[in-house]
């Protein structure tokens, strides 16, 4: 006899409803498996309301309207006034995918110039067979041209110009 426990949390798919297994009995499956159900799902995370008002500061300094783009993500402005508000995970994602979406850039405003969309893919595809940090760290950088690096002689550490 087998025994499987079924999960009761799993993260969500867009577009996908949400299955959880109702505590019980346990439930007989074929060939002698027992399906056995877990405990109910627990609550999900929420954020501070300090972490949306740092992403904030790029799209401020920008001159973007606050309030606007704090509704278009189903957040209230009158949190930004309550040091111990939060916002759910779905919430802060909204946001940041309003912001990338507004601003064009993929860190929010928040560097001196824009980094494109697709940046962070790019270099992601360009590191994930890397062996080493070194050489990780090296493709990242030449695949996206952002930043130039070097290495310094008789040593294995990889430096930033």
């Amino acid at each position: 006899m087998h025994i499987v426990a079924t999960p009761a949390h799993r993260h969500p798919v867009p577009g996908k409803p949400r299955s959880i297994a109702a505590p019980g009995p346990a439930l007989t499956g074929g060939a002698g498996t027992v399906i056995a159900p877990l405990a109910a799902a627990p609550a999900r995370h929420t954020i501070a309301i300090h972490h949306v008002q740092q992403i904030l500061l790029g799209v401020r300094r920008l001159g973007c309207d606050i309030e606007a783009l704090l509704r278009r993500a189903a957040i209230s402005p009158a949190l930004l006034a309550s040091p111990s508000a939060r916002v759910t995970q779905d919430q802060y994602a909204a946001l940041i995918r309003t912001l990338r979406r507004v601003t064009r850039d993929e860190l929010w405003g928040l560097l001196s110039r824009p980094v494109p969309p697709g940046v962070f893919a790019q270099a992601a595809g360009a590191m994930i067979h890397c062996e080493t940090l070194e050489e990780a760290i090296q493709a990242g950088c030449a695949s996206t041209g952002c930043i130039s690096v070097t290495s310094r002689p008789g040593c294995n550490a990889t430096r930033m110009a």
